[in-house]
């Protein structure tokens, strides 16, 4: 059960998403993004983007509605300004180059933020995502990020999913992330990380302080003395806890 407050559960998120955006089509009162405070924030995360060869960004354009306009872009409908998901993922065949900017600090009622198979983006993970207290899903994926996990993640208490998978984060895993009430899903395989589960049981199976997860990866860890861990995912059933 997710803490009262939070957002809605992983398996409504993606009607959720396709109703938004059907309503939000047919909002007469939208504004362009030039005049929204979330809009200019995406903006400027464009600003930081040098290279689009995915086209997703060229739909971003200040004179133009953000919430119904552009491409990966959902709102809230009753509140047809505010940006509830940024769901950015890149096609096999393109690539964004660039910088992750801290603007998306900004977005704080994003519940979703999945931003995929973008390698030519190179840096930390912007500590204003601690700002981004709602989001149920967290979804940084195949980039060339670097440095550590937030150690503020526990606070997000929200988070049903988090996946920071292939990237080339450096840190120890932060105590707090084994902490989420509400989480299902982890990923964070394919870095260079250390640190243990302190709660696992010998048997292997699934931390109990996670009540609700189904799926545990973390596959591929190099940790930091040079070492590669190879751990296979948990794909964790109702009889497993």
């Amino acid at each position: 059960m997710q803490p009262r407050g939070c957002c809605r559960g992983i398996l409504t998120t993606n009607f959720m998403l396709l109703l938004h955006h059907h309503l939000l089509l047919n909002n007469a009162n939208a504004v362009v993004a030039s005049s929204s405070g979330d809009g200019r924030a995406l903006l400027e995360f464009k600003s930081g983007i040098s290279v689009d060869t995915t086209g997703i960004l060229s739909t971003w354009l200040p004179t133009t509605n953000h919430c119904t306009d552009w491409e990966g872009v959902v709102c809230d409908p009753a509140e047809a300004i505010r940006v509830t998901s940024l769901l950015l993922q890149v096609p096999p065949e393109g690539y964004m180059k660039g910088t992750l900017s801290p603007s998306l600090g900004s977005l704080t009622s994003l519940e979703n933020l999945v931003i995929t198979r973008t390698k030519h983006i190179a840096w930390n993970i912007p500590g204003t995502i601690s700002n981004l207290t709602r989001l149920n899903q967290l979804i940084i994926e195949d980039f060339s990020i670097a440095g550590l996990i937030l150690p503020s993640i526990g606070s997000f208490r929200c988070l049903a999913s988090v996946s920071l998978a292939r990237n080339r984060l450096n840190s120890s895993i932060p105590p707090s992330l084994w902490t989420l009430p509400s989480l299902q899903l982890l990923s964070l395989s394919q870095n260079s990380l250390s640190g243990t589960i302190s709660t696992a049981r010998s048997s292997g199976r699934i931390p109990t302080t996670f009540p609700n997860i189904t799926f545990l990866d973390l596959s591929y860890i190099v940790s930091q003395a040079g070492s590669r861990r190879l751990c296979s995912p948990y794909r964790v059933s109702e009889t497993s806890h």
